[in-house]
């Protein structure tokens, strides 16, 4: 696995800490926009809830592969909502 740091700073404690491989970002990077960060979950009851970005991010990337721990990230509260919501759906994801 290979993470990537904007700074140098941060490259180098990274290194120091943990021994782990880390890549620097180049002008091809670019952040995602707001929109993608719900792409995967957009079809299902997750899309209706209201997420931080952190949120967002992480859900997206483990409901369509894993959906017991795209819910970890959810609160007690998204949790219960999502429940309801997915009760609405006639069960779905």
């Amino acid at each position: 696995m290979k993470v990537y740091l904007p700074d140098e700073t941060q490259r180098r404690r990274i290194r120091r800490a943990d021994g782990m491989a880390v890549g620097t970002l180049d002008d091809s990077y670019r952040r995602a926009d707001d929109s993608d960060q719900k792409r995967q979950i957009r079809q299902t009851p997750l899309f209706k809830l209201d997420l931080s970005t952190m949120q967002q991010t992480k859900v997206n990337a483990f409901a369509p592969i894993d959906m017991e721990e795209a819910l970890t990230w959810l609160t007690p509260d998204q949790r219960t909502r999502f429940e309801a919501l997915r009760g609405r759906f006639g069960g779905s994801r």
